[in-house]
């Protein structure tokens, strides 16, 4: 585990602890403590949520960010309290550097992810048919690749070897004005990635010097490792 997920524990245990003692032997003279252990225990509630959330990275507003500043306030009573109380001194001590470490500790991401939370995209095109191909490029290209996704990678299989083919008829669709190798070509261009299954081609009679500029072959470890890889979605035409 990181150094984070150590300290978000660490800080989730002092909540915890506070309010036991806080139950237990309540500050003379403080009004409400049972009130604020209540409130201490629902905030610790709220934060581990949120830790928990963290750790999945399943949403990219993490509750961390929702219940610092009234983590921060509860606390700092509790911690004042307890210093005017002479009571648990040191706890008061520790619970404080809690408060202060506490905004500074980011949420905990997947590390494979985009810094936005984007994921990778495969793109599985297994056709040379010129309206499936252009529908997978077009989409890799202008709704993936131009919005931030990353990294778009298209895989040519079965007949869609054809589409590396430099010798190969390009077709263009009537949804655009670029033909498919055109397509390709342009969306290399702009960092999209694009790898041609080698099985497939020598079957197909091509070979990777026949490939388009910018055209890889993929070879099993690599493009296991996309399909495997749990921050890349994977589309099929």
């Amino acid at each position: 585990m990181t150094l984070v997920v150590w300290i978000m524990i660490f800080k989730l245990l002092l909540v915890w602890t506070a309010a036991w003692v806080f139950l237990q032997r309540p500050p003379p003279g403080l009004a409400g403590s049972s009130l604020l252990a209540s409130q201490l225990i629902l905030g610790a509630a709220v934060e581990l949520a949120g830790f928990i959330t963290s750790l999945r990275g399943q949403y990219n507003l993490h509750l961390f960010d929702l219940a610092g500043p009234v983590e921060f306030l509860l606390l700092a009573g509790f911690g004042l309290a307890q210093f005017r109380a002479a009571r648990i001194r040191r706890l008061g001590g520790m619970l404080a550097l809690a408060v202060a470490a506490g905004p500074l500790a980011p949420p905990v991401a997947p590390a494979a992810q985009a810094a936005d939370g984007k994921p990778g995209i495969l793109v599985n095109l297994t056709t040379d048919d010129t309206w499936a191909a252009t529908m997978a490029i077009m989409f890799a290209h202008k709704r993936a690749l131009a919005n931030g996704f990353s990294p778009v990678v298209i895989w040519l299989n079965v007949r869609g070897v054809n589409l590396a083919d430099r010798n190969h008829a390009a077709h263009k669709h009537g949804l655009v004005d670029q033909d498919l190798h055109q397509m390709l070509a342009a969306f290399i261009k702009d960092g999209g990635v694009v790898y041609a299954c080698p099985a497939c081609s020598k079957t197909a009679g091509i070979a990777p010097a026949d490939y388009l500029d910018g055209i890889k072959p993929g070879d099993p470890k690599t493009m296991l490792g996309l399909l495997a890889d749990p921050d890349i979605k994977t589309l099929s035409w």
